[in-house]
């Protein structure tokens, strides 16, 4: 239900802040940033989204975690996702209950991914990159 509330806000917000065309995957560095979110903007959109739902009661069982990051010290560009925490679980990368949230590997409005946070860490990528999520066929 999380991954579908971020793919509609983001359909909904997109075309009033010029967003509604970011491709999947953008790069960190990249100077058609326009209309383009790395993934460093998605992690921050996605943490916002999920306060205001948290806020709003749409979110129960979770609460926001920090913001997660990787590849640091690989020969690869760094990554961060937006994370949420099972209420009564413990907060760390390793535990159950942890998960990341990353709307960063697909195209604008479709279903963020969301996964336990240690297997993210790994570094983890979808195998297939997902397509806007067309709400009026569910």
């Amino acid at each position: 239900m999380i991954a579908r509330a971020i793919a509609r806000i983001e359909q909904y917000i997109g075309p009033k802040t010029g967003t509604d065309g970011d491709k999947a995957r953008a790069a960190v560095v990249n100077f058609s940033t326009r209309s383009q979110m790395d993934c460093i903007d998605e992690a921050f959109n996605s943490t916002s989204y999920l306060y205001l739902m948290r806020k709003e009661g749409l979110i129960k069982f979770h609460t926001l975690g920090a913001h997660l990051r990787r590849n640091f010290s690989d020969l690869s560009y760094p990554h961060s996702t937006a994370t949420i925490h099972e209420i009564g679980k413990q907060s760390k990368i390793a535990s159950e209950g942890h998960y990341a949230v990353d709307s960063w590997f697909h195209k604008n409005g479709a279903l963020a991914e969301i996964i336990p946070a240690s297997i993210w860490i790994g570094p983890w990528y979808p195998k297939d990159r997902k397509e806007r999520y067309n709400f009026s066929a569910s």
